[in-house]
């Protein structure tokens, strides 16, 4: 049975601290949490949230490029087959003028819940000797099972008393249904962009406009006044 496998930054073994850890050239094997196996003042970089301002700068880049060209294509669909990305209730509009400049009302806060959720998923998920796959499913149900406890007491109550149980205006839960599938993604792609770089930057950098964007494409939001 194959063990978690991804790249560690600093790229060491479990176990391995001080001075010679930070050295140790680039591989990639199992591992255990760092909060275990690293020295308190080491553990920011070992969980990939600092790096050189070069290497950040092209993290942006890269993260800036993704989108362009996921964008890009969609325009390109949309304007073949007059249709964009669409699944069930989850929907990815191209991105016009007006949805850019909504969509940067929401990012930069949004940014914060997407880093937080890639350390949870990418650094908090990692286990010695848990087969890849499980740590990719804990971190799925984690970051999704509370939405979907929404879910089934609202339709619960619904289907008992015609009344679902919670009635405040922030939660419709038909607004929430296309939240659900990105909750359950979010974590997966989120492990998946650090076990390439090592680092808890890329994912949020590309996953917070783009599940921004897709979110807005089903919800209500303040869109400013543009012909």
């Amino acid at each position: 049975m194959s063990t978690v496998s991804t790249v560690l930054q600093p790229h060491e073994t479990a176990g391995q601290t001080g001075p010679a850890a930070l050295t140790k050239p680039r591989r990639v094997g199992d591992f255990t949490r760092d909060k275990d196996t690293y020295p308190a003042g080491e553990r920011s970089r070992a969980w990939g949230m600092t790096m050189p301002w070069r290497s950040f700068g092209r993290t942006v880049v890269l993260a800036v490029c993704i989108l362009f060209v996921y964008f890009s294509i969609l325009a390109v669909v949309y304007t073949a087959f007059h249709t964009d990305y669409r699944f069930l209730v989850i929907a990815s509009r191209p991105l016009t003028l007006r949805w850019f400049l909504v969509a940067c009302e929401y990012v930069p806060v949004m940014f914060v819940f997407y880093f937080a959720n890639s350390l949870r998923a990418a650094v908090g998920t990692r286990y010695r000797d848990v087969p890849a796959w499980q740590t990719y499913l804990i971190a799925a149900v984690a970051n999704s099972l509370g939405l979907a406890a929404i879910f089934v007491v609202q339709y619960a109550v619904f289907t008992a008393t015609s009344t679902v149980h919670w009635t405040d205006d922030w939660l419709y839960v038909n607004m929430l249904q296309s939240i659900l599938p990105m909750m359950i993604l979010l974590p997966i792609m989120n492990k998946l962009f650090y076990s390439q770089t090592g680092r808890a930057w890329l994912g949020p950098l590309v996953l917070t406009p783009l599940f921004v964007t897709m979110s807005l494409g089903g919800s209500v939001a303040y869109i400013p006044g543009l012909a």
